[in-house]
Formats: structure tokens, sequence, C-alpha cells
């Protein structure tokens, strides 16, 4: 009886320790599929009653790694610790996390401790350790191959497909897609079912530009299993990318958003993935749906170090749908929740410039314009926009201002042309009002009008317009006695540009022609060039028959010709 109670208590132990094992098997796989939800609530109830199983912690802590709570993970892997001393994955679980957040030196104290604490046949310390320095923001493929190598020549027997998957991300990482593709296929020669491989591969002929072969690989992905969130995600991934590169391809935008809904309806539609589906419905456009998206999300734990994303992505969406008091509502919310004002980004301050400015708060929005351009030189639309308002305005002083105060700061626009032709504009309509109210206004704002419609043509060489201003800032600085004809070379290229111009020519085009040929030809007469004149004026007539100073000029050839020019 003695004998056969024995018997039982071993069979018990051994079911119990299978059942551990297919247990963290399970998890395992639920983590691979991206269901971090589900497996986070599956290794909390594994803990509940396997509180001294060092994996579990491990398993746990890499779940809150991979959705972004690094301070979670730490605390998980230092439980673990504490639970299995004897464990080495949380060693190098922590050294992750501090690799994570820029820490080098506590990572390989940690990867140390991992390695110490590992038992000398075993090598699952080392290939974690591995693909944290594969896997980092930075990654340091130096430090990762001897640990991966080491995890090789502990696994004698070549059987361990993670091992191949481990190296064969190390070369994609690289850009060694052959050496990652025979490590990949080495894999899943040794564990078939392995479709995280595949999805690898495919990601790996994705980069290469290959994307047909990529379709083909995660066809077969979902043939194998249709419920395979990882592929979806990756189809998502590259349609957006192809969207990003060409914003007219509403195909792949549409692909990307279906191909992530499928994979949070494969998922478990945690709180993460379904921000990371709001970061894809902003890049998209989707401001409708982002909005309703975010709402769901709603209300967010303060305690949660992602709250300023939603409150950052809330801010966003309300602008766009034309919803400025909330959009500053959530905006003030994120720069509020932010423990460092630093980690505010220039399109924070960009959003929160033009709500303001949709507001009328206009100092707030030029001091938050200013910081925005601080921070990224790049980032100048929202006072780009301060200075239009009071361009539309006719307030040339202060447009003047905005349009200098984006100088000083290094502003470097995108449309750095445009811009240079309102500055420009800006400058001559000030000097010419000056004028007309008989206020004798310096020149000088000419020739700075003029440099700048230079500078404006050297960006933007297309910018036909800017010929023309520029000829008639020149136009206007001529001595009046004795002219030079400095504008007559901005004139002619104006003229050049328009014939070589692909575009209609429109109605003001023909106007600025016949001013241009006009000018032209009143310079030649001044100078006692008839001829000239003449090809100049007749040029004007051939685009309107009835300009009157054209008709003038052509009458006054049949008249003794005299030196200078009225003003």
């Amino acid at each position: 009886m003695k004998k056969q109670k024995y018997i039982l208590a071993i069979v018990l132990l051994t079911l119990g320790f299978g059942a551990s094992g297919q247990e963290l098997g399970e998890v395992r796989r639920t983590i691979d599929a991206e269901q971090y939800q589900t497996a986070k609530s599956m290794l909390k109830t594994l803990l509940g009653t396997k509180p001294k199983e060092g994996d579990l912690y491990y398993s746990l802590g890499e779940v809150y790694l991979k959705t972004g709570y690094l301070d979670s993970a730490k605390v998980i892997f230092a439980q673990g610790i504490r639970a299995a001393k004897k464990n080495p994955l949380n060693y190098a679980g922590i050294g992750q996390a501090d690799l994570q957040a820029g820490n080098l030196a506590a990572a390989k104290i940690n990867f140390a401790k991992a390695v110490n604490v590992s038992s000398k046949r075993k090598y699952n310390a080392h290939l974690a350790i591995g693909e944290a320095y594969t896997s980092a923001a930075q990654p340091d493929f130096n430090a990762a191959l001897p640990y991966l190598k080491r995890a090789d020549e502990l696994d004698k027997s070549d059987k361990d497909a993670q091992v191949f998957l481990a190296f064969g991300n190390f070369y994609a990482a690289q850009g060694k897609y052959t050496e990652a593709l025979e490590q990949y296929t080495k894999a899943l020669q040794r564990d078939s079912t392995l479709l995280r491989a595949k999805v690898q591969i495919a990601g790996m002929y994705f980069k290469a530009g290959q994307p047909l072969k990529a379709d083909s690989v995660l066809k077969a992905v979902l043939a194998t299993n249709s419920n395979y969130g990882p592929a979806y995600r990756l189809m998502s991934d590259y349609s957006l990318q192809a969207y990003l590169n060409d914003k007219n391809n509403a195909a792949a935008a549409a692909n990307a958003v279906a191909n992530y809904s499928l994979y949070l309806n494969l998922t478990d539609r945690s709180f993460d993935s379904r921000l990371e589906f709001a970061k894809l419905l902003f890049a998209v456009g989707d401001y409708r749906n982002l909005e309703r998206e975010l709402q769901a999300l709603l209300p967010v734990p303060a305690n949660n170090w992602k709250a300023p994303v939603v409150a950052r992505l809330s801010g966003y969406a309300a602008y766009e749908n034309g919803n400025y008091p909330a959009a500053q509502q959530y905006l003030n919310s994120m720069f509020s929740s932010l423990a460092d004002e630093r980690k505010a980004t220039a399109d924070d301050y960009v959003y929160l410039s033009l709500t303001q400015q949709k507001l009328q708060l206009g100092d707030a929005a030029l001091v938050s314009a200013t910081k925005a351009i601080r921070i990224d030189s790049s980032k100048t639309v929202a006072m780009d926009h301060i200075a239009k308002r009071y361009y539309n305005a006719r307030n040339w002083v202060k447009a003047i201002e905005t349009f200098e105060l984006m100088k000083q700061l290094g502003g470097k626009p995108v449309n750095a042309g445009e811009l240079g032709l309102y500055h420009g504009t800006a400058l001559y309509f000030r000097y010419v009002e000056s004028f007309n109210r008989q206020e004798q206004p310096s020149q000088a704002l000419l020739a700075q009008a003029n440099a700048i419609f230079d500078q404006a043509l050297r960006s933007s060489p297309d910018l036909i317009t800017a010929h023309l201003w520029r000829a008639r800032a020149l136009l206007l600085m001529e001595d009046q006695q004795n002219p030079q004809g400095a504008m007559v070379p901005a004139y002619q290229a104006y003229i050049e540009a328009a014939d070589r111009s692909s575009l209609a020519q429109t109605a003001a085009t023909k106007r600025n022609l016949v001013e241009a040929y006009n000018a032209i030809a009143a310079f030649a007469f001044a100078k006692l060039d008839k001829e000239k004149a003449r090809t100049y004026w007749n040029k004007a007539l051939a685009l309107e028959s009835q300009d009157p100073a054209a008709l003038a000029g052509i009458k006054s050839l049949a008249g003794p010709v005299r030196s200078g020019r009225r003003k």
C-alpha cells in the first residue's frame, strides 16, 4: 500500500512538472503570436500557483519589455531573481531593460551575472543576451556575436531552432540577407512550425525591395495558420511604408488599416496594440476614425507612461477635425503630464501653435511656434502660418518681423522658395505703400527684397514669378535720371522661364509678359535702341493689342528719341 502511494506521488510530481513545461510552452507561443495581454494574464495565473519558477517571471518581464513598460519589467525580473536566484534569465532580463534605457554599463554588469549563474550546459541566458544586443535601438553586433556563438557551441546537437532564428535575426539586422536566409532555413528544418522565421524572411524580402517574394512567403504562412497575427502586422507595416513613400497611394493606406485591423482581431485588442493602431490612423490621415479609436482608450490611468501619447494624439486629431477648444485641452493636458518638458516634440508645439492661432491667441501661438523651430529647424509650418496671416491682412511690418524671426532661429522650411517670395513681396509692398504715402522709405527695403528673391530662385529654380518680382524691385531702385537697366536681365529671365514652362499660359502670365516686354522696350528706347524697343513693344501688342503703354511706345518711335525716361 505504501509502495502504491509512493508510485502515485512520483506520477503526480512528474505530471506536475510536465504540465508546467506545457503551460510555459503555450505562453511562449502566445507571446510569439503577439497576444501580449493574454500572455500576461496566463503568466500571472501561473505565478499564483508556481511562485518559485524563474522562467515565468522572465516571460512576464519580457512581455512588459515588448510593450514598452521598462520599469514594470525590471520589477518583475527583480522578483524573479528573489524567487529563483540560480535562474540566469532574470539577470539577462534586467540587463536588456538597462540596454533599452541606454544604461550600457549596468547592462554589462547584469549580463555578466546571468552568465555566472548559468549552468555550464545551458545556453538560454547567452541566447537572450545575444538577442538583446541585436534588437537594441542601437544594436551592438560585436557584443552580440560572442554570446550567440557560445549558445551555438552549447547546443551540441544543433537541434534548437531558436538558436538559428537568433542568428538569422543577427544577420538580417545588418542587411546580410543571404546569411540570414541560410539561418532561417536551418531553423525551419528543425521546426517547420516556426512561423516567426517565415515572417522574418518575408520582412527581409520587403526590405530588399522584393515585395512579390515577401507576399509569397506570407501567403504560405497564412495557409499554414490563417490566425497568425504577426503576418498581418507585417503586411500593414509595409503597406504603410508604401503610402508614406507616395501619399497619393490611397490603396496602400487602406491596406495598412485593413491588415492592422485583422491583426487586432487576431491578437487581444490590448491598450498597447490599439494605441499603435491609433498611430497608424494618424499616419494615414484618417482623423475621424483616429478620434473614435482614442475615445475607446480613455480614461488612461495617470501612472501609465503612455498617457501623454494618448493626450498628444487626441489633441492632434481634435485639431485636424476642427475641434480647437478640445485640441487645446488635450495638448495642455499632455504638456502638464510630462515630467520633463524636453520630452515634448517639435510637432507638439506646432499643433499647439496652430490651435492657438485658430483660437486667436496670437502671442502664445508665436511662442509655441518658436519652441517648435528651436527643437527641430524644419518644423516651420506654424510660424509660416502666422507670417502669412499677417501678410494676408497686409500688415507688412508684422509679416516681415515674423519671416525674419524664422530666419534668426535657423528655420529650414521645406517650401523655402515660396516663403522667400512672401517675405520679399512683403518688403516690396511695404516700400511701395510707404512711398505712396510720401514717407520717403529707404531703398534698403528693395535691396533686401531683391536678395531674398535671388535666394528663393536658388532654392526653387522653377519659381518663375520670383524673376518678375526681382525685376520690379530693381526697377524701383533705378536712377530715374540715369537708368542702368538692372531690371532688364531679370525681366528677360522671367520671359525665358515663362516660355520654357510646360504650364498653360494664364491671363496673369500674359499680363506679366506684357509688363516685361514694355519695361525692356522702354529702357531700349531710353538708350536710343529703337529697333529693340520696336521689337518688344510689338511682342506686347501681340499678346494685348490694346495695351496703352505699348501703343504709346510704338507711336513715340515716330518722333524724336529722348534719353532718360519719365517716372
